[in-house]
Formats: structure tokens, sequence, C-alpha cells
């Protein structure tokens, strides 16, 4: 694609850049010939010339070496470059914010990289896929947990399929808002509910009968991994219902208070993070 071009696609998915372009952006060529645009949020009156020159050669250089982290993947390369670095003065005198984007875009990206998924070019023409890209890398730079970051990068890197089992782009952002929405905590509370779905079942058991069996041994694996007192346990998983992935049982006459289930939502969206070869 033609530095035009570049500009227009950056334009159109960063708005805010348009004003002040030649002052707030830094265009570099890394050695594999890809254009980079970084949003520096650093105002003229914040850094004098020489540390405002600096400060860009910095963010540059930071981001052509994570793009030479991923040279043999073209496609990685590009989207790396779509990636805004730059932070206020008071805080990139520290380099706080600059090293925790960098750790988080690597984390990020390095799932990206990670078997098959974000390797064809064509996805660079599709204005889906770069919507995609994002909105996902918006949450995932945004995300303390690391293990969360990587379900994002899995999450794009299933959309990147032909049999994604996403119907649209509208569904992939309500997937991408219940992953972002939910705490690694309470995907971790999830897991553990899960993993109570292997429990024999008879077939004239109904939801409730089958979910009571297990339910005071998952409360007490739930309390002891999540420090969570075992009598706020109920709270919480209703507190994940909000979500979609988690349904209350009601409307049983002789069912105690609190239990629940996995709901398909839940299913879905652990297929499309899981960890694919």
């Amino acid at each position: 694609m033609s530095d035009a071009s570049w500009r227009e696609l950056l334009e159109t998915q960063r708005p805010d850049l348009r004003v002040g372009w030649r002052r707030r952006v830094a265009v570099a060529k890394c050695p594999y010939g890809v254009i980079f645009y970084f949003g520096i949020a650093v105002g003229d009156a914040d850094l004098n010339m020489g540390d405002r020159a600096k400060r860009m050669e910095d963010v540059t250089a930071g981001a052509i070496a994570l793009a030479e982290r991923y040279k043999r993947n073209p496609v990685l390369r590009v989207l790396v470059g779509l990636i805004p670095y730059g932070s206020t003065a008071e805080v990139a005198a520290l380099g706080v914010v600059d090293r925790i984007r960098e750790d988080r875009s690597r984390t990020f990206f390095d799932e990206l990289a990670n078997g098959n998924g974000i390797e064809n070019p064509e996805l660079l023409e599709s204005e889906d896929f770069v919507h995609c890209f994002f909105a996902t890398a918006k949450f995932a730079l945004n995300t303390r947990r690391r293990e969360k970051i990587r379900m994002f990068g899995r999450l794009l890197k299933c959309a990147a399929l032909a049999d994604s089992g996403l119907s649209d782009v509208d569904e992939y952002e309500d997937f991408l808002g219940i992953l972002d929405e939910l705490s690694y905590r309470e995907l971790r509370g999830l897991a553990i509910l899960d993993g109570f779905s292997e429990c024999p079942r008879a077939k004239d058991q109904n939801d409730m009968q089958w979910t009571v069996a297990f339910w005071d041994d998952f409360c007490r694996k739930l309390s002891a991994e999540l420090q969570l007192p075992e009598d706020e346990v109920a709270d919480y998983m209703r507190r994940i219902g909000r979500t979609g992935c988690f349904q209350e049982l009601a409307g049983y006459y002789d069912g105690p208070v609190g239990v629940g289930k996995l709901t398909p939502t839940y299913m879905r969206l652990k297929e499309f993070v899981r960890e694919r070869a």
C-alpha cells in the first residue's frame, strides 16, 4: 500500500489524528518497508524541540523493534504499525506508560503470531477485519492480565477464520464486549464451574437435580481458588449473570437459592478464545 493509502486508512480508523497531522504523528520506515504512524500525545508546549525529537525517536524505535519481532508475518508487521504509541509528557518522562503499552502489545501480537489465523494479506483489504482489529487492540492494550490479553488475541484470530462460527462483525462485537466486561477473576470462576460439567448426569435428572449434586464442591473450590468467602459465592455468580454467561436456576420447588448453570453464550465464548494448535 502507498503512503497515501496508509494515511487514508489510519484517518478512517483514527479520525482524531486528522487535526495537526504533522505535529502529532511521527512517520518512520522499518527495514521491511512498512510505514508506521504513531500518535504522539505530547503537545508543543509540553516539551522543547530537543526533548520532543528524542521522545519521537524513542517511540519510533520501540515500535520498529516490535515489528522486527514479527518479520516473518507481513500481516502482523502492518498491524503493529497501526497501534498508537505515546503518552503525556509527565508520565513519558518516566517511561512507565510506554513500557506498559509495549509489553501488552508484545503479548497481544505474540498470541496473534502463535499458530494459524493472521497470515492472509487479503485481511488487510477487509474493512470488517481492520475494524475488528482496532476494536480488539483497544481492549487488549487496556487490559492488565496477560492471560486475558491472549484471549483477546485468540478471539481476533478466530474472526479471521472462514469457519469461525461468528455470523458477522456485529456478533463479533457482542462477544468482544462480553469478554471485556468479564474480569479475569470472573473468567476463572466460570472455568471452575465448567470443570464440573463432566460430572455424570442421569437421564431423568433435571438441571437443578444434576447441579445440586456438585454445587457444594464447586462453592468450596471457587472459594479456595479465588479467595472468596463461601457465603458470597451465590452473589458472585449472580453478578456474572449480567454477561449472559451464567444463569441462576429458578422455578424449582425444592431447589436451593443461588444454584445456576453455564449458558450457550459462555460455551461459544469458550470456543472462540480457546487455544488452538
